[in-house]
């Protein structure tokens, strides 16, 4: 690692020059460092691109366990703007030759991925022939004017205590759809309450439900600024807010009741100074990203990942 260390550093100032060009939303990289996670370090032939890879384990219960392995490689890329697919197919050859760590605790799964800025094209085709496919996009937009208020067959109203049982169902209905398209990870049916349960914490319209009739058929969370500083990073603009979660009951989709609730934060989050909002959508579900497309979001960032077997 520390021979790498002034390479990577040097990559790491080249990548946030021509992405700050490409598109100046992009946040900030910052140069890896050291880590009793760090399990390799990795450099191109030519120079031209390096990383380094980190192993993390999630356990099952955690509601992150919803969206991403339980035991993970992860790879943090930096590159010049002269870095070609042969570049990069050198660097993911070097690291694929090593195996996969087995599960941390039984029932887990296995994989490794790669979070890249959308404007590293020379990266796509590399990743594709490596079995890699996109799994998230982080996408964001910014509030520069008051977001115009949707109208909704629904009530929508700041979210209660008392609905929560509601909220739960209509998760758990998410993260069965999610499974289905291979976005999300099959977990015992308590552990995306969590979500819910997080939600409720937000107070002052931060969580909102859309109701019909008394009954709750839809739900969305944004976290404000003090509690997405780990997710701000990818902006540049702060304040930034992360938009977590937006549900609707699949019988009354399509209705707009979608972007009622999406715009009913917008328009809080804008009234309470936000900048920029951030949320990532799953890219293999092929409703999400349209949708938040026709709401004024564009991609920066998508993550790659690789599954594999439970064991070898």
């Amino acid at each position: 690692m520390n021979e790498l260390r002034p390479l990577l550093a040097s990559l790491t100032g080249e990548m946030n020059g021509w992405l700050r060009e490409d598109d100046p939303l992009i946040g900030e990289l910052t140069v890896p460092d050291e880590g009793d996670d760090v399990v390799l370090a990795l450099a191109a032939q030519s120079r031209r691109a390096a990383g380094l890879v980190r192993r993390s384990d999630t356990p099952l219960s955690d509601a992150m366990s919803l969206w991403q392995a339980s035991t993970r490689e992860n790879l943090q890329l930096r590159c010049s703007p002269e870095a070609t697919t042969a570049d990069i197919s050198n660097l993911l050859d070097s690291w694929l030759e090593h195996p996969m760590p087995e599960v941390s605790e039984p029932g887990g799964d296995r994989a490794r991925s790669v979070r890249l800025p959308v404007p590293l094209r020379q990266a796509i085709v590399p990743l594709l022939e490596y079995g890699f496919t996109a799994r998230t996009v982080t996408l964001a937009r910014r509030l520069n004017t008051p977001p115009p208020v949707s109208p909704s067959p629904a009530l929508i109203r700041p979210a209660r205590e008392d609905d929560g049982e509601r909220m739960r169902e209509l998760m758990r209905e998410l993260m069965a759809t999610e499974v289905s398209f291979g976005s999300g990870y099959q977990r015992a049916p308590e552990v995306s309450d969590h979500h819910v349960e997080e939600a409720l914490t937000l107070h002052d319209g931060w969580a909102v439900v859309a109701e019909i009739d008394g009954l709750v058929v839809g739900w969305a969370s944004m976290a404000p600024p003090e509690f997405s500083g780990w997710a701000a990073p990818s902006v540049r603009p702060r304040p930034a807010a992360y938009f977590g979660n937006a549900v609707v009951d699949p019988a009354v989709r399509s209705g707009g009741i979608g972007r009622a609730l999406a715009s009913t934060l917008h328009n809080h989050a804008h009234s309470h100074g936000v900048d920029t909002i951030i949320l990532d959508a799953a890219s293999n579900n092929t409703w999400s990203v349209p949708f938040w497309h026709r709401l004024g979001y564009r991609p920066l960032w998508t993550t790659w990942r690789r599954r594999y077997p439970t064991s070898d």
